[in-house]
């Protein structure tokens, strides 16, 4: 395990500080663009349940074909337009377990014109580096607390139950553990959201599977999507609580050797490469004060360092670079 390093809160949060990158980020104000957000999470609950088949009709007029994928694919209601479906349906609406979560639904989230408000200034910085690609539509949904963001060609739906806070009793009573209810906050929309836009507009392609390359995968969608958010942290961008982006930020140095020394990075085990990459209350190898996903940290880094040594790669390049083994020798990253 590596020795953790005490260090100072104020440097920490000029460190936050740096991360933002207001300095850099281009004028947009001659972007234009129109966010279409609709909330099929109140429309859901307020069908005609009498005349169930004409009231998903409506539905669909109103959301197209994502309703089918809405119920039948994230809430597994069965094959549209089978009687199972619609008995399923006027289940699914009725049930007392989905009411509750409908009620802390409409508490958090009466108001969401922040969510959109937010969202069109992603989306505006966004359409200014890929003018070409389309805007989606936004439309907030009730997942049963099963997914966070779901992208199709045209849509993306935010589940609002996936970001009721925290400290939510009913993450609780669900069993959730601390460290995975810590991205269940209002402020991981945001990057939850365009970081999954990215993902699903530019699919990964690569040369090979070690730890390496699939952090750097990662590393350049977060890399990317945090230029749409210039207002937003480092740490949040990455899902990062502020007491986790310090441990990494002053342990950086020690992560690198250990991997360095322990040959992890090209390492090729799909379960020792989870171990780095996958959600977990810590690192293992870098101890139980670590946050899990330590290494992202050393990624983005990584891939912060490519971009200011490489003024010519626009982020539509980066994203379409297939070889990370050579985003980190042209990075010259050194902790």
């Amino acid at each position: 395990m590596i020795k953790i390093r005490k260090f100072l809160v104020f440097v920490a949060a000029l460190t936050l500080l740096i991360s933002c990158r207001n300095s850099n980020s281009p004028d947009i104000s001659n972007v234009n663009i129109t966010i279409n957000q609709k909330r099929l999470d109140k429309d859901m609950f307020e069908i005609d349940t009498t005349d169930i088949e004409k009231s998903v009709d409506n539905l669909r007029s109103k959301y197209g074909k994502f309703v089918d994928i809405y119920t039948a694919g994230i809430l597994r209601l069965g094959r549209p337009n089978t009687p199972e479906y619609y008995l399923n349906i006027k289940s699914f609406l009725s049930d007392k377990a989905v009411n509750t979560v409908k009620h802390n639904v409409d508490s958090v989230y009466n108001d969401v014109s922040a969510i959109q408000q937010e969202l069109t200034k992603a989306f505006s910085y966004y359409n200014y580096y890929f003018p070409e690609k389309n805007i989606p539509e936004i439309y907030t949904i009730i997942s049963g607390v099963n997914q966070s963001v779901i992208v199709t060609d045209s849509v993306m739906a935010i589940s609002l139950d996936k970001y009721l806070g925290s400290s939510n009793s009913l993450y609780k009573a669900m069993g959730f553990y601390d460290y995975q209810v810590q991205r269940m906050n209002a402020e991981n929309i945001l990057p939850d959201a365009m970081y999954t836009w990215i993902d699903t507009e530019f699919p990964a392609r690569y040369t090979k599977e070690d730890m390496l390359t699939l952090a750097l995968v990662k590393a350049k969608n977060y890399y990317v999507a945090h230029l749409m958010m210039p207002d937003i942290d480092k740490s949040t961008v990455l899902g990062f609580t502020e007491d986790e982006a310090e441990w990494c930020k002053h342990n950086e140095k020690q992560m690198w050797s250990f991997v360095i020394e322990h040959n992890i990075l090209f390492n090729t085990n799909s379960i020792r490469v989870r171990s780095y990459l996958g959600n977990a209350p810590f690192t293992k190898d870098f101890g139980q004060q670590s946050p899990g996903r330590a290494f992202m940290w050393i990624a983005y880094d990584i891939v912060d360092r490519f971009m200011e040594r490489n003024k010519s790669v626009t982020p539509d390049s980066l994203l379409k670079i297939n070889d990370m083994h050579t985003i980190l020798q042209r990075s010259a990253y050194r902790p």
